[in-house]
Order: structure tokens, then sequence, then C-alpha cells
């Protein structure tokens, strides 16, 4: 699970970080907290491009309450 607000310059090397790891049965859960940057526009590529990336939007509320709109939407 990744929490993310405007993070544009630092969100694909997260993201890329993960999908580099060995785990086969791997979900990555992104929660943009509500960006105004490019964040969300990034983050949907690499939903489009991988079904092991899956992006939750939602109001900027802060850390906490987008993990826990991130863990509603786990599997």
């Amino acid at each position: 699970m990744m929490p993310a607000y405007n993070v544009e310059p630092f969100v694909a090397d997260a993201v890329e970080s993960v999908l580099r790891q060995t785990v086969r049965d791997l979900e990555l859960i992104v929660v943009d907290d509500g960006s105004t940057d490019r964040t969300p526009e990034i983050l949907g590529r690499y939903e489009g491009e991988s079904s092991r990336v899956r992006v939750v939007s939602g109001a900027h509320n802060g850390v906490s309450a987008a993990l826990n709109l991130g863990v509603a939407h786990a599997e």
C-alpha cells in the first residue's frame, strides 16, 4: 500500500521499485490523496500497463485516511 500526494517527481521511481520485486503474488495499491500535480496521470499509466498496480483516488484527507481507504479496497 502506498499513499501518494503531489509526488510527481518521485512516484514513478517508487512504483518501479515495487514492481522490480521478485514476489509473484503482489498487488500494489496506490492511494492518490487528492493530488493536484501530475501524480494521478502517472499512476494511471502504471495501472493501465500492469495488472499488479491498482490506483484508488480520494479527497485530500491525509496519510491515515489514505491508508484506510486503501485497506478498504484491498482484496
